[in-house]
């Protein structure tokens, strides 16, 4: 399949989790949703230039306001991932189907996730404590650590999902010959 066929495929099968998609067209698919990406993060850039400040906020006396949290979110880019979201799993699924295994596993992607809004919501609750002139240094260090530990979870889920995820993308794939369930006759 070559790129436009690619692209053309993974939107207009948005909402299909049965069935394959080969190699080709994941990874044509995998490159244009990159690119689309960069773009938007320009764009983000661009349109909103508390996102390209965020990266260099520098006063460590003081934490930012929620209001000021919310003006570097980068909205064009979270609007974007909603929008491309189903399509992205979708042709995950499918992929992941092509090699003979379950699509249904596209989903461990999911855990990861759940340890970094945990982080975060850890992150908002401890503001207050933080940012309080009574909050003594156990507290400040059972928080630290807290927020620690979570980190390392996120990042070892999400680096054992990486790995996971590249075997399953790279596998060969297989016909229902080679006993693959979910390849189309």
């Amino acid at each position: 399949m070559d790129f436009a066929g690619a692209i053309k495929s993974g939107l207009l099968k948005w909402n299909k989790f049965s069935g394959t998609a080969s190699k080709s067209e994941f990874w044509y698919f995998f490159l244009f949703m990159w690119i689309v990406g960069q773009v938007i993060n320009v764009i983000d850039m661009v349109v909103n230039p508390a996102v390209k400040e965020s990266f260099a906020y520098s006063d460590s006396e003081t934490l930012p306001t929620m209001e000021q949290l919310l003006n570097m979110l980068p909205w064009v880019s979270i609007v974007v991932s909603l929008v491309t979201f189903l399509p992205n799993l979708s042709i995950t699924y499918r992929r992941i189907q092509d090699g003979g295994r379950s699509g249904k596993l596209a989903f461990l992607q999911f855990i990861p996730l759940a340890f970094a809004i945990a982080l975060l919501l850890t992150a908002f609750s401890s503001l207050n404590t933080l940012s309080s002139p009574t909050s003594s240094d156990s507290e400040v260090m059972g928080i630290a650590l807290a927020m620690l530990a979570e980190l390392a979870l996120a990042a070892i889920t999400g680096l054992v999902w990486v790995i996971f995820w590249f075997i399953w993308m790279l596998a060969p794939t297989k016909t229902r010959a080679q006993g693959n369930p979910y390849a189309e006759q």
